[in-house]
């Protein structure tokens, strides 16, 4: 899979970026199948630690978009181990493949306090002010968060809720994102996902 349209969103700022990364429902189910493909625990899991630099500055940068898909896919109380697999192979994918399972691991729970501590609605507001001053992050952020949520094959109405909040505060038009979340009838496998590079 060619991974460049994913890793030019979530780079720090460059000139004339687009915001429209052209997404629909196929498209977002192609990037779920993608990151499901990417994100079975590795039989040798690797290290993180905040001391290796380029990995905490990767952590760092991702860290926004990994808890949009956290907030939806924890909305309905309940973390299923294929959304752990999209939020693993979200996480290999955006660092190009610098972060794996125990960076998955230390997120995951350094998330999971976050939420406890202050409540779902601080968590969404904090996620939408960092993503917030550019619109791509924004749509990508948005499209995490949907491929979680299909990552079952079926989207709960409590993570549903949460798109559509996350969506409200990233000034994301509802009906786009509704139609992300229809299921596609056609194979998304047919669609060539180095299109999207080409709109980046």
């Amino acid at each position: 899979m060619d991974t460049a349209w994913i890793t030019r969103r979530v780079r720090l700022a460059t000139p004339k970026r687009r915001t429209d990364l052209g997404l629909d429902n196929r498209r977002i189910e192609q990037l779920r199948d993608r990151l499901l493909e990417r994100g079975p625990v590795s039989v040798i899991p690797g290290s993180f630690s905040r001391a290796d630099l380029p990995k905490a500055a990767a952590y760092d940068r991702i860290q926004p978009f990994a808890e949009a898909m956290f907030l939806v896919m924890s909305a309905d109380a309940e973390i299923k181990e294929t959304e752990r697999d999209v939020l693993r192979g979200a996480l290999r994918t955006l660092s190009e493949g610098r972060l794996g399972t125990a960076a998955t691991d230390a997120m995951l729970i350094d998330l999971e306090e976050r939420l406890a501590r202050d409540g779902i609605d601080v968590r969404l507001d904090n996620v939408a002010a960092h993503l917030w001053p550019d619109p791509a992050d924004r749509d990508l952020a948005l499209a995490l968060a949907v491929a979680t949520a299909k990552a079952d094959g079926t989207i709960d109405p409590a993570e549903k809720s949460a798109i559509f909040e996350l969506a409200s505060r990233l000034g994301v038009p509802a009906a786009r994102v509704a139609g992300w979340l229809e299921t596609s009838d056609e194979d998304p496998n047919l669609l060539d996902v180095r299109a999207l590079g080409s709109q980046g």
